[in-house]
């Protein structure tokens, strides 16, 4: 297959989850790497990188999974090892920045609420002087 057909569709395929280009992708990005050193962590060759990026991203939860690693590092000439440690460490990452999101989505709420507060205090605190100075009137 032609390499630069290869490589197009190995940048689609990192757009969706379904591939391992997405999970790789986002490593890749949160660690600033270069293809040349996520294939040395990998244990394969660089042009090996766009195989491995359309390859099906194996299910933790799925009893299959380290079959599935292992099947596809064999494809790629990868290390099983290695993939699997990046696939683990890539599905952390994935799980706090969601974890970022929901917190992060969730200030707003927080925020507001917290104005409210605030409001109601200085509300109170003017009804406060309010009854302070009509209790002081003669």
């Amino acid at each position: 297959m032609d390499k630069n057909i290869l490589a197009s569709a190995a940048k689609r395929a990192s757009a969706r989850k379904f591939f391992l280009g997405h999970v790789i992708s986002i490593y890749a990005k949160k660690f600033k790497l270069t293809k040349d050193e996520i294939a040395k962590r990998l244990g394969c060759s660089k042009d090996a990188l766009p195989r491995l990026f359309l390859c099906r991203c194996p299910k933790s939860e799925d009893s299959s999974f380290i079959e599935d690693i292992q099947r596809i590092a064999e494809f790629v000439g990868a290390d099983s090892i290695s993939l699997l440690k990046l696939l683990r460490e890539a599905e952390a990452i994935s799980a706090l920045v969601r974890s970022e999101d929901l917190s992060g989505k969730n200030q707003g709420y927080l925020a507001a609420a917290r104005d409210r507060e605030e409001i109601s205090e200085q509300e109170q605190g003017e009804n406060d002087k309010n009854t302070d100075q009509e209790s002081q009137e003669p």
